[in-house]
Protein backbone atom coordinates (compact mmCIF):
# COMPACT_ATOMS: atom_id res chain seq x y z
CA UNK A 1 0.00 0.00 0.00
CA UNK A 2 1.22 3.23 -1.25
CA UNK A 3 -1.22 5.67 0.53
CA UNK A 4 -4.86 6.01 1.16
CA UNK A 5 -7.88 8.37 -0.37
CA UNK A 6 -10.29 9.33 1.42
CA UNK A 7 -13.85 10.47 -0.69
CA UNK A 8 -16.16 13.23 0.37
CA UNK A 9 -19.76 12.73 0.28
CA UNK A 10 -20.31 16.31 -0.32
CA UNK A 11 -18.64 19.73 -0.85
CA UNK A 12 -18.61 20.52 3.36
CA UNK A 13 -16.78 17.21 3.91
CA UNK A 14 -14.41 17.87 0.97
CA UNK A 15 -13.52 21.44 2.13
CA UNK A 16 -13.00 19.53 5.99
CA UNK A 17 -11.01 16.46 4.97
CA UNK A 18 -8.48 19.65 2.95
CA UNK A 19 -8.58 21.39 6.26
CA UNK A 20 -7.26 18.34 8.17
CA UNK A 21 -4.80 17.32 5.34
CA UNK A 22 -3.27 20.34 4.78
CA UNK A 23 -2.33 20.55 8.89
CA UNK A 24 -0.69 17.34 8.26
CA UNK A 25 0.66 17.10 5.01
CA UNK A 26 1.63 19.42 2.08
CA UNK A 27 0.63 19.06 -1.71
CA UNK A 28 2.58 17.08 -4.06
CA UNK A 29 0.34 17.19 -6.63
CA UNK A 30 -3.22 17.91 -7.62
CA UNK A 31 -5.16 16.02 -9.95
CA UNK A 32 -8.55 16.55 -11.72
CA UNK A 33 -10.15 14.23 -8.70
CA UNK A 34 -8.74 15.72 -5.83
CA UNK A 35 -4.69 16.72 -4.21
CA UNK A 36 -2.27 13.90 -3.37
CA UNK A 37 -0.97 14.89 0.19
CA UNK A 38 2.50 13.64 1.73
CA UNK A 39 2.44 13.58 5.34
CA UNK A 40 4.81 15.28 7.89
CA UNK A 41 5.02 12.06 10.11
CA UNK A 42 4.01 8.64 8.84
CA UNK A 43 1.03 7.01 10.16
CA UNK A 44 1.86 3.79 11.51
CA UNK A 45 -0.71 1.09 10.44
CA UNK A 46 -0.66 -2.59 11.49
CA UNK A 47 1.18 -3.71 7.57
CA UNK A 48 3.47 -0.32 7.76
CA UNK A 49 3.90 3.52 7.82
CA UNK A 50 1.37 5.70 5.32
CA UNK A 51 3.37 8.67 4.08
CA UNK A 52 0.61 9.47 1.27
CA UNK A 53 -3.14 10.25 1.28
CA UNK A 54 -5.76 11.45 -1.09
CA UNK A 55 -8.56 14.02 -0.63
CA UNK A 56 -11.01 12.89 -3.52
CA UNK A 57 -13.66 15.80 -4.53
CA UNK A 58 -17.57 14.37 -3.84
CA UNK A 59 -18.37 11.74 -6.97
CA UNK A 60 -22.33 10.94 -6.89
CA UNK A 61 -20.41 7.57 -8.89
CA UNK A 62 -17.99 6.74 -6.45
CA UNK A 63 -20.07 5.43 -3.11
CA UNK A 64 -16.39 4.54 -1.58
CA UNK A 65 -15.68 6.29 1.49
CA UNK A 66 -11.99 5.07 1.45
CA UNK A 67 -9.27 2.92 0.29
CA UNK A 68 -6.38 1.96 -0.01
CA UNK A 69 -4.16 3.25 -3.18
CA UNK A 70 -1.38 0.60 -4.41
CA UNK A 71 0.87 0.90 -6.83
CA UNK A 72 1.37 -2.42 -9.05
CA UNK A 73 3.94 -2.74 -11.76
CA UNK A 74 2.13 -4.97 -14.15
CA UNK A 75 -1.87 -4.03 -13.55
CA UNK A 76 -2.73 -6.72 -16.42
CA UNK A 77 -1.12 -9.11 -15.16
CA UNK A 78 -2.65 -8.33 -11.51
CA UNK A 79 -6.48 -8.29 -13.54
CA UNK A 80 -5.70 -11.31 -14.89
CA UNK A 81 -5.12 -12.94 -11.65
CA UNK A 82 -6.78 -11.43 -9.56
CA UNK A 83 -10.20 -9.99 -10.61
CA UNK A 84 -11.94 -12.98 -10.83
CA UNK A 85 -11.82 -13.87 -7.32
CA UNK A 86 -15.21 -13.11 -5.80
CA UNK A 87 -13.64 -10.77 -2.50
CA UNK A 88 -12.53 -8.04 -5.37
CA UNK A 89 -15.54 -5.80 -7.19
Amino acid sequence: MIGWRFSAKNENEYIRYLEKADMIGTIIKDTETGPIFKLSQPIVTGMRKLYIIKVRKPDKTKLQRGDADYRIANYEAFKHKHLTNACFR
